[in-house]
């Protein structure tokens, strides 16, 4: 399933905040995009931090309980997740960047 996904459910933000994520850029972290968890895939996870990085469109408004069950899942499992909302990474990916450097060195 994440492989699909890798290929053919790229957005736009998830492109952007992709270049920002590879190649261990933001605290020499490594990123996968769209990984699996058991039953869920996240947008951005670095194993190491066990941090998930989350993009929210607007199909999210609609999906909150599922997001907070995805979360508790995922925090059950040691990972803490951060979501960002598409207008904030078209707007202001410096502050986005910002936060998840700032997650990854309190880790």
């Amino acid at each position: 399933m994440s492989r699909k996904l890798k290929k053919h459910s790229y957005t736009t933000s998830e492109d952007i905040l992709w270049q920002k994520l590879r190649n261990k850029q933001l605290c020499n972290v490594r990123f996968r995009r769209q990984h699996s968890v058991g039953v869920y895939t996240v947008d951005f996870f670095s194993f190491s931090k066990k941090l998930a990085v989350e993009i929210d469109g607007l199909i999210h408004k609609s999906c909150r309980i599922q997001d907070k069950k995805r979360e508790q899942y995922l925090l059950q499992r040691g990972i803490s997740t951060l979501r960002f909302p598409n207008w904030m990474i078209h707007n202001d990916i410096d502050k986005v960047t910002k936060q998840i450097q700032s997650a990854l060195r309190q880790k």
